[in-house]
């Protein structure tokens, strides 16, 4: 009998590994054939979790069955949904939208009183306390033309908001980290947690550091403008943009939902500095999706004499209601940081990085580490 129950659990487990499956697939613009960045990817009853596409819009998604629906969605372009049992070829194509936004054709509304409405409704749609994600986040430290990669790692941690403008909790699960480079070699040997703990800490402070969120500030220093509407079968979203009057150098991109006055993307650009946050939609409330920086860092004297060194970052986020916040497992932010990168140290390849590496590294990359090996 004992035998009997055995075998039957054995075919379960094989049965269920069997319907399970990994799709690793490249995103294109069915137009000019180029890849797409940044496409979301998901499991159409999921939007908890998901993936984006690379650099290369390639991308992968495990734990799938046959019968799921993937979604493929990009504000540029038409969304993408079909079942897994119907995708046949590696390649996605994805049709542009036609938008025009030349004319603005938002009524009744000026620039400055649609940031007002934004400002008054973050607490109602961005400040979702508490919130618990898995965040998965790479670094990318490079020279201007990627000819040489200095540092790469990726890690893979809960993170814990406990109110959003205060410091968060942190439990790393695995990171991963390795110089290339001599001056990698060089900058390794002292480096700290502060670049890995910014992948999740930064965007605690979004909207508390920002001055575009803060009324008198904006109305002091910015010009606002509407450039447009998106209009789609999902969303009708205003564009605006904050323009710094002395610092012409800083300008901030936002698409705002024309209903809620939520904020489904922000785009900041600085001197060196281009960051791109992304939100997604549950339940009616905005919740973190993706953040994307790339940075030229000048204030480090041990990186000389690559001096311009640029940081590419990337930080996936996926609520989590399935983790429970432990006092004792997830550490504040503040102490993470001050500790030494090598006490986070692991394999750089194991058996969890194949099962987690969804999203794939960009071949320039690929190619450094098969050089390095």
């Amino acid at each position: 009998m004992k035998h009997t129950i055995f075998i039957f659990i054995l075919f379960l487990i094989a049965e269920f590994l069997i319907a399970q499956q990994t799709i690793n697939k490249i995103v294109i613009d069915k137009k000019t054939g180029k890849p797409i960045l940044f496409a979301h990817v998901y499991k159409q009853d999921n939007l908890l979790t998901g993936t984006v596409t690379n650099s290369d819009g390639r991308f992968v998604l495990k734990s799938l069955k046959k019968n799921d629906v993937l979604i493929v969605s990009h504000l540029s372009y038409v969304r993408y949904e079909n079942s897994l049992y119907n995708i046949t070829s590696d390649t996605i194509f994805l049709i542009p939208k036609i938008e025009k936004l030349n004319e603005v054709i938002v009524k009744g509304l000026t620039p400055y009183s649609i940031m007002t409405h934004v400002i008054d409704n973050l607490q109602k749609n961005h400040l979702i306390e508490p919130v618990m994600y898995q965040m998965y986040g790479r670094i990318a430290i490079h020279n201007k033309d990627k000819s040489e990669l200095h540092i790469l790692s990726e890690q893979v941690t809960n993170v814990y908001y406990k109110k959003l403008g205060k410091h968060p909790f942190a439990q790393i699960i695995r990171l991963r980290i390795k110089p290339f480079s001599e001056i990698g070699k060089r900058y390794f040997k002292g480096m700290r947690m502060v670049s890995n703990a910014g992948l999740f800490s930064d965007v605690s402070f979004i909207f508390s550091v920002n001055p575009i969120f803060n009324k008198r500030k904006l109305k002091k220093h910015y010009n606002i403008e509407i450039l447009g509407e998106y209009i789609d079968e999902t969303q009708n979203l205003i564009k605006i943009k904050c323009s710094h009057k002395e610092e012409k150098n800083i300008n901030v991109i936002l698409l705002v939902e024309r209903n809620s006055y939520a904020i489904s993307k922000m785009e900041v650009f600085r001197l060196n500095d281009h960051e791109v946050v992304s939100f997604k939609k549950v339940d009616n409330k905005w919740y973190f999706n993706t953040v994307k920086r790339n940075y030229i860092s000048k204030s480090d004297k041990s990186w000389k004499p690559d001096s311009l060194a640029i940081y590419s970052t990337l930080a996936i986020f996926n609520i989590n209601k399935n983790k429970k916040f432990e006092s004792v497992s997830f550490k504040p932010e503040r102490q993470i940081i001050a500790k030494e990168v090598k006490q986070f140290i692991g394999k750089w390849s194991d058996d969890f990085w194949e099962n987690y590496d969804y999203v794939p590294l960009p071949e320039w990359i690929k190619e450094k580490i098969k050089q390095a090996e």
